[in-house]
């Protein structure tokens, strides 16, 4: 008898375990970008983040001034 009722409450009780399994796994998903954005920050550190960014816009300047052919030398393919 004691078997029956437990049977009973686990199946009266599966559509509320199903719903917070949901709730909680939704939640879960949406805060990943979140926690991603602070493992990063909190792994190499917002100032390390900031020199990184500054030598990366460097080498991309330096590239850019290199790779760039100046406008109207002829060595640019012309639109139209």
């Amino acid at each position: 008898m004691f078997f029956f009722l437990r049977a009973l409450w686990w199946l009266l009780m599966l559509p509320i375990r199903l719903v917070l399994f949901v709730v909680g796994l939704a939640l879960w998903v949406l805060v990943l970008p979140l926690r991603l954005v602070f493992a990063v920050l909190g792994l190499f550190g917002p100032g390390r983040l900031l020199q990184l960014g500054i030598i990366a816009s460097l080498g991309y300047f330096f590239y850019r001034l290199v790779n760039d052919p100046a406008p109207g030398d002829g060595s640019a393919p012309q639109a139209g």
